[in-house]
């Protein structure tokens, strides 16, 4: 079978650390010094705290695996989570580009669309393509906040959104609000 990005796999490999591992495809097999056929992977985090570990799998050392959409999405979740934690030199375009595989499994997934909007902002702040990111941190928060502002009893409410600090929290936090005074709401009929 033809690995491509986005598929789980499991390490078959004798005598090795890794042995039962799952892993992440991060992308179609290629040519190495090695050999053809070698696909690049990285060990699927089970948290977000783990050390980011990449490397490339031969033909025959894996078997297929596949899962519940809602768990692969937590799995390219966390491994973007990962991702912007390193020290890798794109960190936060692979951080991006797991968050938009995680997005593929669960379209709308809150605690992806969350961290992505974080990631986004953290981007810019510090040198990335700031107009770019704040459209594409805008787009995610339409698609978050979708739910909420489109409730027939916030028609014709002022709210807001965006990506502040949020009382109760000790970092820039992403929030929807409603006015809840009765003189900041219009009259209904």
């Amino acid at each position: 079978p033809v690995l491509a990005r986005g598929m789980l796999i499991r390490l078959r490999r004798e005598n090795n650390h890794l042995n039962g591992c799952h892993c992440c495809v991060l992308g179609d097999p290629r040519t190495t010094d090695r050999g053809e056929g070698f696909v690049p992977v990285a060990v699927a985090p089970t948290q977000p705290t783990v050390p980011l570990m990449q490397f490339y799998v031969g033909p025959g050392d894996y078997t297929m695996c596949d899962g519940p959409p809602e768990a692969l999405a937590s799995l390219w979740m966390n491994l973007a989570l990962v991702y912007k934690s390193s020290t890798i030199k794109n960190r936060y375009a692979e951080a991006a580009g797991a968050y938009e595989e995680a997005l593929k499994f669960v379209p709308g997934m809150p605690a992806v669309l969350d961290n992505y909007i974080k990631l986004c902002m953290v981007w810019a702040a510090e040198g990335g393509d700031g107009q770019k990111l704040m459209d594409i941190a805008r787009a995610l928060m339409q698609d978050l906040f979708q739910p909420i502002s489109s409730r027939p009893e916030f028609r014709g409410l002022d709210a807001s959104a965006g990506y502040d600090v949020v009382p109760g929290y000790d970092q820039r936090m992403v929030h929807f609000g409603v006015v809840a005074s009765v003189d900041g709401a219009p009259a209904r009929t």
